[in-house]
């Protein structure tokens, strides 16, 4: 009976490693896929400064704008739809712009402590991964004692 309780807790204490070792793997994605959204969100927030110093030099009249400088303003637009997002008037999020999705993969990894947004907190990778340690510790010694 000892021997098999044992094995049935040294089992589980793999299967703690093995979703850390997931979990790890997932942080690592995450990562990847937000360093990739933050060149993007560096890139578009480039392109408009470059768009807005151009737009400086157009006539102070919109009345008197060409095509082409109407063209770059609304690419202007775009730009700052693609960077911040559109909002509604609750504030809420209709469509998400770069700095949300990076918010997003933020929390997705760190969580968030508790806050007006998240009165609970929220937990990230990294304190399930805290968390699994801890049970990884503790059936450690409840092993040992078997």
């Amino acid at each position: 009976m000892f021997n098999q309780k044992k094995k049935y807790f040294i089992k589980k204490l793999e299967g703690v490693q093995k979703m850390i070792w997931d979990l790890e793997f997932k942080t690592e994605k995450v990562s990847v896929v937000r360093e990739g959204l933050r060149r993007e969100y560096d890139g578009a927030k480039a392109k408009l400064e470059s768009i807005e110093n151009r737009i400086k030099t157009f006539p102070i009249e919109k009345t008197k704008w060409t095509d082409e400088q109407k063209r770059v303003e609304d690419e202007k637009n775009v730009l700052i739809l693609n960077i911040e997002g559109l909002r509604n008037g609750d504030g809420s999020i209709s469509r998400a712009g770069y700095k949300d999705h990076l918010r997003d993969l933020d929390l997705e990894i760190n969580g968030s402590p508790k806050n007006k947004e998240f009165p609970e907190g929220l937990n990230g990778i990294v304190q399930q991964i805290v968390g699994l340690r801890e049970l990884q510790g503790i059936l450690k010694m409840y092993i040992k004692k078997i």
